[in-house]
């Protein structure tokens, strides 16, 4: 590690305001006693006028001239108050659409400055301290404060980075500055393994500054932005306990470690594989070892918890989920397809609901089922329109069936010679499509700039039907990622199906009652590279290896989901095989009738 720096020049990087106050003005005094006491008449259940008093207050306690010890304690007095003020301004601009509106992003100003106003009066603790002892060799005391206030610090700038990827929006180079160059403090002094009791923890009682420090690591390298809010929030407190299972080292050539990080720098964790050229590394050049992590977290995916598992993996964290994790820590991502530039326009419709009426010829899902039915189309079978009302669908009022709701795909109508003999008599304002700017464009997606009016359901993970103006055919696709810059939403868009049409799927019981028709998609052209026949399901209930009665334009057919090959929070891509019955199944695989092997099992690239 680079033991150049000394520590009053690590300290300098921090950019802490001038200690030129002698007094508190919000309670009168400089005692820690004087700020309890203030921060107790807080009116809690008033978190707007609570805020605006902590917005006041909490920069004059970084700027106090005072001991490192009564610092700290006023500081601890606050934190349960700053804390619970920031979960309920949280509440008003999170689950909103990508661009906040005025008032929303007002509020997330607010809570991330009251977050930052709280770890730079930690951060002048340290700083207060090292310039006491500049070899950094403290007594006992000071070295108990030391760690609080390193711990204090470290965990405040990871709610902030939390708090940036739950809304997509980038931190600024100060934030890892200042994270990598507290974390090298506390290297050099020795307590980065030292524990710290935190009431904000969840699951233990106290957890260590290097374990505080690598869940934000652990965060920053899962591709957050490729998560829906609350999943990344329920990452975050997973790796509360996960965190102690990961560790820095110094970097070797042949060792598996992918991911490094310059605690001299001010950047996030990169790949090692950028630092190929040895005589570029920075000097102080550390490496993440995931490995124990990744292996714990692979044996016990799809595995029952047995009361001696080695880990803990949250209900939270769904098999979806945990593998997006475990190929994000277990596995460098490189773009295999080049984007070129494209200005172009694409009609986009957002939502499973809002998706199959649009592939459905403009049929809510309730006609849809009418106009095909099997009686009508003289079939005998249970599947009647009188069964299968709107109030039957489980889907009919989802958030989305009324504004439009969909998962990010590419399906295009193969079947455009349906009989449509009913008008719909749904007003289309009700199943929206918007007209979307495109910035660049690969063979397997492209990106959306979306500049105002963004729908609430565009999400990383939704599904999305998109196609040029004016064309009748419409694509498929997954919102893949989800970033914000400059007042524009961008959306990075993954093709996962073309030449789709809308049918509807029921999901066979082995004992019981089937469940209901439900919005599902046939499409010739799926997969990672568009070369295989596939259905397109909601997320739930379709599980790998299921049965379902396909109602395709009134032609019934039952189909064998055979492999999962792609999921996210709102859809499923699954391999399929054609059964003759329900328990026989004929030779013709879907695949290989359009002359391709089966496919293996993979994940679609990152490219999106």
């Amino acid at each position: 590690m680079n033991t150049d720096s000394s520590l009053l020049e690590l300290i300098d990087k921090l950019r802490l305001p001038p200690q030129e106050q002698n007094s508190l003005s919000f309670c009168d005094g400089n005692r820690a006693s004087r700020v309890a006491a203030w921060a107790a008449q807080l009116p809690a259940t008033q978190i707007t006028h609570t805020s605006v008093l902590l917005y006041q207050a909490l920069p004059e306690v970084a700027r106090l001239d005072t001991s490192p010890a009564n610092r700290l304690e006023i500081l601890e007095h606050l934190r349960p108050y700053v804390q619970q003020c920031i979960q309920g301004l949280a509440q008003s601009f999170l689950d909103q659409p990508l661009i906040l509106p005025a008032d929303a992003m007002k509020t997330a100003v607010i809570a991330q400055a009251l977050q930052k106003h709280m770890s730079n009066g930690y951060s002048q603790a340290v700083a207060d301290i090292l310039r006491k002892h500049p070899n950094g060799e403290l007594k006992a005391e000071e070295s108990q404060q030391m760690v609080k206030a390193l711990h204090r610090a470290i965990t405040g700038l990871g709610l902030q980075y939390l708090r940036n990827a739950q809304i997509y929006t980038q931190v600024t180079s100060q934030l890892w500055l200042e994270l990598n160059t507290l974390y090298l403090v506390a290297e050099r002094i020795g307590v980065s393994k030292k524990s710290c009791t935190d009431p904000l923890l969840k699951t233990q009682q106290a957890n260590s500054i290097e374990q505080s420090f690598q869940r934000i690591v652990l965060l920053a390298c899962c591709r957050p932005n490729q998560l829906r809010q609350q999943e990344v929030n329920n990452v975050y407190d997973a790796l509360e306990n996960w965190s102690k299972f990961t560790a820095l080292r110094p970097t070797q050539e042949a060792s598996k470690n992918l991911f490094t990080l310059d605690l001299n720098g001010s950047f996030p964790p990169g790949y090692k594989s950028q630092w190929e050229d040895q005589t570029t590394q920075p000097h102080g050049l550390q490496e993440l070892h995931f490995e124990p992590l990744v292996e714990a977290l692979k044996k016990q995916s799809g595995q029952a918890s047995s009361g001696h598992d080695i880990l803990i993996v949250p209900n939270a964290i769904n098999s979806r989920l945990l593998d997006h994790l475990t190929e994000s820590w277990g596995a460098e991502h490189r773009r295999e397809q080049p984007r070129r530039v494209s200005q172009g326009v694409l009609e986009v419709a957002l939502g499973l609901t809002n998706v199959h009426f649009h592939l459905a010829l403009q049929l809510t899902f309730e006609q849809f089922l009418r106009e095909f039915s099997p009686h009508k189309q003289g079939v005998d079978s249970h599947f009647a329109a009188q069964n299968l009302s709107g109030t039957d669908d489980p889907w009919a009022n989802a958030f989305d069936a009324e504004k439009g709701h969909a998962e990010p795909g590419t399906l295009g109508i193969a079947n455009t010679s349906r009989t449509n003999t009913k008008r719909p008599t749904a007003k289309n304002e009700k199943y929206p499509t918007h007209q979307i700017q495109m910035s660049d464009a690969s063979p397997g997606g492209f990106c959306l700039d979306w500049r105002q009016n963004v729908p609430k359901q565009a999400k990383a993970g939704e599904l999305i039907a998109v196609r040029e103006p004016r064309r009748h055919q419409w694509n498929l696709g997954v919102i893949r990622w989800v970033k914000q810059h400059k007042g524009t939403s961008q959306l990075g868009v993954q093709l996962i199906a073309q030449q789709a049409r809308a049918i509807a799927a029921q999901q066979l019981q082995k004992t019981g009652e089937d469940n209901v028709y439900m919005r599902a998609f046939f499409a010739d052209r799926a997969g990672k590279n568009l070369d295989q026949a596939a259905i397109v399901t909601a997320a739930v209930p379709f599980q790998q290896q299921n049965k379902v009665n396909i109602n395709d334009s009134g032609k019934l057919s039952t189909a064998h989901l055979t492999r999962l090959e792609c999921a996210t929070s709102s859809a499923s891509l699954f391999s399929y095989r054609i059964l003759e019955d329900a328990s026989k199944a004929v030779e013709n695989d879907p695949a290989t009738a359009h002359g391709a092997e089966e496919p293996p099992i993979d994940e679609f690239s990152s490219d999106w």
